[in-house]
């Protein structure tokens, strides 16, 4: 619509003329500036322990039994290595997961995800753990190794990383594969990342031992198929970590302790009974081989509609199963 109005007149004329406009429509790439490495490193990691401890979960995803955190203070060029015995990665694994942030393997729809060799629930959710790597420092060393696959290798630079240009899509980072691995040598794989040219420059005693508290947190103190062990190694600071309560030293710590194992030749166990220094409190031991396991008192009866006799353990019970052996550590409060 149209509006004449005179000056001076209360009476405006509106005339029925239509104005058309012309709206175009463009669709515009959403971009991330290069810099956002640098942020998500910064901002997603709370501190130099929690980046390393985010390294040490990936090693759990990757299947590892042992996990090696190796912090070299000593000489010129500080780093921060994390090596495991994982599964590793090939060409592809680097392309199509681990170069690229935020992969959704381990979120969304996969969330139900277990890993292929010891069925364990992912550790790390988001996707982002590769980049606290750069919350350590600047230079990153990846060297890595799968099954029947090349050991493959890359080098980052932070600051030339980003300088390659403005935007994310414009990076890339350079692979190396070898047909003779120096890292994962016959049939072993893994993962080894060296963090170098570290932001920190200084670790006090305190630092050390939260670290080690917090990535031994995830060490089992049983020698199982699926058992995770993680090291922390600070050559030359020793000291700093002494009088550190382990996971082994769970075990040790027990009170009550029973032990068994139930075999062809029947039950066999052995308990023990290490209070604390309680006042008229006496330890004991006690064991038996080949024992009668009672399994249920109420009984049964054998054969059906004859004479009642509690149900015990029969070597037959066994059949399609094996040998089991277990123990129970009791603690107080």
């Amino acid at each position: 619509w149209l509006f004449n109005c005179t000056s001076g007149s209360s009476r405006c004329h509106g005339s029925k003329k239509a104005v058309m406009s012309h709206i175009e429509h463009t669709r515009v790439a959403l971009r991330a500036n290069s810099h956002v490495l640098r942020l998500l490193g910064e901002e997603l990691i709370g501190d130099d322990g929690l980046a390393i401890f985010e390294l040490v979960k990936n090693s759990y995803d990757a299947d590892a039994n042992i996990v090696a955190v190796t912090i070299d203070l000593n000489n010129a060029t500080q780093t921060v290595v994390v090596q495991d015995d994982g599964f590793g990665m090939s060409l592809e694994d680097l392309r199509s997961k681990w170069l690229v942030l935020a992969t959704d393997s381990k979120r969304g729809q996969s969330q139900r995800f277990r890993s292929p060799i010891h069925n364990r629930l992912p550790l790390g959710e988001k996707g982002v753990g590769r980049v606290a790597a750069f919350k350590l420092g600047k230079q990153l060393t990846l060297i890595t190794k799968k099954k029947n696959e090349k050991e493959c290798s890359l080098r980052i630079n932070l600051d030339e990383l980003i300088g390659q240009g403005a935007y994310l899509d414009q990076l890339s980072v350079q692979v190396e594969e070898r047909d003779v691995p120096i890292v994962f040598l016959g049939q072993t794989t893994g993962t080894k990342v060296e963090i170098s040219d570290l932001y920190r420059k200084n670790w006090l005693r305190g630092d050390l031992r939260k670290l080690n508290r917090l990535i031994t947190s995830l060490s089992s103190p049983f020698e199982t198929n699926d058992s995770f062990s993680v090291a922390l190694s600070v050559p030359g600071r020793e000291k700093d970590l002494q009088g550190m309560f382990g996971s082994e030293d769970f075990k040790d710590q027990a009170i009550w302790e029973f032990s068994f194992e139930i075999d062809e030749n029947g039950f066999s166990w052995r308990y023990g009974f290490k209070p604390p220094l309680w006042k008229s409190v006496v330890g004991r031991e006690a064991s038996k081989k080949n024992d009668v396991l009672l399994l249920d008192d109420k009984g049964y009866e054998e054969p059906p509609g004859g004479e009642e006799v509690a149900a015990v353990f029969k070597p037959s019970f066994l059949d399609g199963i094996g040998p089991i052996r277990g123990v129970i550590y009791g603690y107080y409060l």
